[in-house]
């Protein structure tokens, strides 16, 4: 997909990386805590170490599917000197819960404009997470923040993924 834009030059040129956020450890915490490691201090200064890249934030993004897009928006808020951009491929959208609390940010179109450049969710019409998404999307849109939703037909795989990206 990335190829296809940039020959088109609907895309300027990056480098993408895919990294295994399934590195886990075990205890209560294992769903993040080696992640979380191994991207900021260790991935991240290996790309900026050893590539011509960018090194900060507003030329950073992290996007992820399922699992990937919570991991996604647990990560960019915990360091919003690192991400100015962000995509939630059906990993749900969060704007408080009894773990976390964005709503400083995703209720506030001052402070989003000082932490991102854009942030992306999308979800199929297919996925149990639908309807909650699209709520928190437009509660966010009635805020006046302009995060970018991306609703349509699909299910949580790769086929609505392909999709999103797109997007």
């Amino acid at each position: 997909i990335a190829d296809k834009f940039l020959n088109e030059g609907k895309m300027e040129e990056m480098i993408i990386v895919m990294a295994n956020g399934m590195t886990q450890a075990e205890g209560p915490e294992r769903r993040f805590n080696l992640f979380i490691d191994v991207l900021l201090k260790d991935l991240i200064p290996f790309i900026e170490a050893n590539y011509n890249v960018y090194t900060d934030k507003w030329h950073r993004a992290m996007a992820g599917l399922s699992m990937g897009g919570m991991q996604t928006q647990k990560i960019v808020f915990a360091n919003p000197d690192l991400f100015a951009s962000a995509g939630l491929f059906s990993g749900g959208l969060v704007i408080k819960n009894e773990e976390d609390d964005y709503s400083e940010v995703l209720l506030n179109p001052e402070n989003f404009a000082k932490q991102f450049k854009l942030f992306f969710v999308a979800c199929g019409t297919k996925e149990g997470m639908v309807d909650a998404v699209r709520a928190g999307g437009e509660q966010i849109a009635a805020a006046g923040v302009p995060i970018e939703m991306y609703i349509d037909y699909g299910y949580h795989d790769w086929t609505f993924w392909r999709h999103c990206a797109n997007q």
